[in-house]
């Protein structure tokens, strides 16, 4: 009777025993979709990093043959003036019922 058993069940146990380390033991399918969330992470992030690395590009190549693009940056970021412009300074008048900055 117990080698009967035996028989039945022990097989069943292997199998399901083999099951388990398939889907949730090292390098398993859990594994695999972990891997695969990672991957599309990865491609995502370097997707980005090539349109950032392209715009980067496209900046330096105007900033080296675009004279337009130059005074612009040189105004806009570095508050630079021509030799001939004058800056004007406005102060703002306070209006009745305001409170003055």
């Amino acid at each position: 009777m117990f080698k009967r058993t035996l028989t039945i069940y022990l097989p069943i146990l292997i199998v399901s025993a083999m099951f388990l380390m398939i889907i949730f033991g090292g390098k398993g399918l859990m594994d695999l979709k972990t891997m695969r969330l990672n991957k599309e992470r990865i491609i995502q992030r370097n997707e980005a990093l090539v349109e950032k690395n392209l715009s980067l590009h496209q900046t330096v190549v105007r900033l080296k043959d675009d004279p337009v693009f130059i005074e612009h940056v040189a105004r806009e970021d570095l508050g630079l003036i021509k030799s001939d412009e004058i800056i004007m300074k406005l102060e703002r008048q306070a209006v009745k019922g305001t409170p003055h900055d």
